[in-house]
């Protein structure tokens, strides 16, 4: 039976939860070198669990766990039988493949075709079936996640994992309505523009992957800032006509800016072309949606939507808005959610706010159980049907936010992080930001902290005069606290510190040279 996102919710979880149980008891308990051992320390038997009372048993799991041992979250069953052909990893207690697993193997050897062995006629049968094992359980390739957590991540692929599963994730964007919202019909073709910086991230990756996946929409991949300039991607814009636009909110920030100078210069006639902008890789404000809306509107870019993904390195896929404010759609199908109390780890009701936790179901390469990701869903996750898409399936409320990234202390008091980034955003003028806290003395750990703005204007011609006065009333206002001091720089030095750590992927708003 093929799941459908027309089941009732209570069918939708009955069917999560079964699969997860199997999926616990034949792949992750004999074949994955973490859980096994943690299975057996806490003495959590597999064939004891029959209910999500039972999965509550398996302890958290978190991202320091992970970047200890990132080969010990791999599945990999031995396979005795070819140790000549198949790697062997003796220092992991795990089992041997099941019979009844290589004899799947040995079938699909016999009566399928790779495309390995399509370049290779001669392959024998012994060949075959070592390229269906290499298929299902060979990593191929990798993701590792910007740091902005300070413990970055790494996960691994197999080619089933993308050709099985990430096929029917991505698919969620068309299923969620993002195709609608374009206006894009079967047979039409829609080109859209990726600002994702390349590199080995599934911020990047999963866009190359829903061209990939997506029948006909065509992808301009620019990669950020490494094959050009801003000025010239938008110069592209204006010739190739994009109708949506894929970045992080603080590169697109950034990106807008230029727009914005460009189109006063004469040098192009705006962004009409633009209905749709989906961001990603970074949280989303509603504040700060509003704001990018008026600037795309100013832009040319009239009633465009801006729509946020959700995703982690750990998850290894993003999940879409049906539109803006449906929430975030997720899969019930290859994932098992949960939110959680983020000091007793106990679940909470739904609607209610608390982190998410999710389970793998049915990977290969990397799994998680009970995977902690950090993020608060402060409208807590719901299960029904959307009243904007009418896919039923569990959506995350927004908005989200990071448990360990939530306040700041300056001199004693408690600074809202998200409050302090907005007041400078938002503030009429702000091209550029950085906001960095330092000590007045470095080497008197004791003394006074010292909060200073650098700040690029974003139209040459506004009075500085005017700029400061600003700042300082929407800091007091959004923020509750004042700068000591606002510094004004060129954009291309400011844009160097904000994205020089993570290389354009995510920018560094606060740095905190405390710590």
């Amino acid at each position: 039976m093929d799941f459908s996102y027309q089941w009732s919710p209570d069918k939708q979880r009955d069917w999560a939860e079964r699969r997860l149980i199997s999926y616990i008891k034949n792949y992750i308990y004999p074949y994955h070198p973490y859980y096994r051992k943690l299975f057996k320390e806490n003495g959590i038997d597999p064939s004891g669990i029959r209910s999500y009372r039972d999965i509550q048993k398996i302890p958290i799991t978190t991202r320091q766990q992970l970047s200890e041992d990132p080969m010990a979250f791999l599945l990999q069953p031995h396979f005795p039988q070819l140790k000549s052909r198949i790697q062997y990893r003796p220092q992991y207690d795990i089992e041997n493949i099941s019979k009844i697993k290589l004899m799947e193997h040995v079938i699909k050897g016999i009566k399928i075709k790779s495309p390995v062995t399509a370049y290779r006629p001669g392959m024998d049968l012994m060949g075959r079936i070592v390229d269906d094992i290499m298929y299902e359980w060979y990593p191929i390739h990798t993701h590792v996640s910007g740091g902005s957590t300070g413990t970055p991540s790494t996960v691994f692929y197999t080619r089933y994992d993308i050709m099985e599963i990430m096929r029917e994730v991505i698919s969620s964007s068309k299923i969620a309505g993002i195709e609608r919202i374009v206006g894009l019909e079967r047979g039409m073709w829609m080109l859209n523009l990726n600002l994702m910086p390349a590199s080995p991230h599934l911020a990047f990756f999963q866009t190359v992957l829903c061209k990939l996946f997506g029948e006909y929409n065509g992808m301009l991949d620019v990669c950020s800032e490494i094959t050009g300039s801003v000025e010239h991607q938008v110069e592209l814009v204006e010739k190739y006509k994009p109708r949506t636009i894929i970045a992080t909110p603080s590169y697109l920030k950034n990106w807008l800016n230029v727009a914005f100078k460009m189109m006063n210069e004469g040098r192009i006639g705006g962004l009409e072309s633009v209905i749709l902008v989906v961001l990603g890789a970074e949280d989303l404000p509603e504040a700060y949606r509003s704001n990018l809306k008026d600037e795309l509107n100013a832009l040319g870019s009239k009633g465009a939507r801006v729509l946020q993904t959700y995703g982690t390195t750990e998850m290894r896929a993003a999940f879409f808005e049906c539109s803006e404010g449906g929430g975030i759609h997720l899969n019930p199908e290859y994932y098992y959610w949960e939110i959680v109390d983020p000091e007793t780890h106990e679940p909470v009701g739904e609607g209610e706010d608390g982190v998410l936790v999710f389970s793998h179901i049915g990977w290969r390469g990397s799994a998680f159980m009970r995977f902690y990701t950090g993020d608060i869903i402060k409208g807590g996750m719901i299960w029904d049907k959307c009243s904007m898409c009418d896919m039923i399936s569990p959506r995350l409320i927004l908005p989200i936010m990071r448990v360990d990234k939530g306040y700041i202390e300056i001199n004693g008091k408690q600074i809202s992080e998200q409050y302090l980034e907005t007041s400078v955003r938002l503030t009429i003028g702000v091209g550029l930001f950085i906001i960095t806290i330092s000590k007045e003395d470095e080497r008197d750990p004791n003394s006074r902290d010292i909060l200073r703005v650098y700040v690029s204007t974003r139209d040459e011609g506004m009075l500085r005069e005017e700029l400061i006065e600003a700042l300082v009333r929407d800091m007091r206002f959004f923020a509750g606290v004042e700068p000591d001091e606002i510094l004004f720089g060129s954009r291309s030095d400011i844009e160097k510190g904000v994205f020089e750590r993570t290389r354009y992927l995510k920018a560094d708003w606060i740095i905190d040279y405390r710590t």
